[in-house]
């Protein structure tokens, strides 16, 4: 996402975990970030690295990213994973994640929330009990943005493109809500 190269432009020391290798590559190639692409064991996967080492992108398994590979991290910001997985494989991605992050980690997630009983495919909806569940146990919850798109608003050409309208329209929903959370480890 757009986001990696603002962070690392911020001075931050940057780590993604993809499953697709063109989606690493594009973290790089977009922004003409010159990078070196490397065998990764570690991961059973590929690790693409900025030459000024700022950004790294290991493409594998989430599942296989563990503790031992970059340690743990003080902040995770996340957008689209969550919503990828079915409940059954996101119970799992939350308590994986959980293992990568140190006490006092700022985790922000991007969720999507809309009428389950209308449409439930990808992207998932995660609903507040979901997360209140899933991180009432050792962290502070706090939603700290929400954009709600609703059925019955005029969208922009530009808008009309993006996932929460096109999603919107597709499952014929009357609002898609996209919420950020802040989960703080205790």
């Amino acid at each position: 996402t757009v986001d990696i190269k603002w962070l690392a432009d911020k001075g931050h020391e940057v780590v993604a975990v993809e499953i697709s290798q063109a989606a690493c590559r594009e973290i790089f190639t977009r922004d003409q970030i010159p990078f070196e692409e490397l065998p990764c064991p570690q991961v059973d996967g590929k690790l693409f690295k900025s030459l000024n080492g700022k950004i790294r992108a290991y493409c594998c398994d989430i599942f296989k990213f563990t503790a031992e590979v970059e340690g743990q991290f003080e902040s995770v910001w996340e957008r689209g994973a969550v919503i990828a997985f079915e409940e059954h494989l996101r119970k799992r991605y939350f308590e994986h994640v959980k293992t990568l992050v140190t006490k006092g980690c700022s985790w922000m997630s991007s969720i999507f929330q809309y009428d389950k009983n209308v449409y439930y495919n990808h992207p998932y909806c995660v609903n507040d009990d979901e997360v209140y569940a899933t991180f009432e146990k050792g962290f502070r919850i706090e939603s700290v943005d929400e954009t709600v798109f609703p059925a019955d608003r005029e969208y922009t050409e530009e808008e009309a493109k993006s996932v929460m309208v096109v999603l919107l329209r597709r499952a014929k929903l009357q609002s898609v809500t996209d919420r950020v959370y802040l989960y703080s480890k205790l």
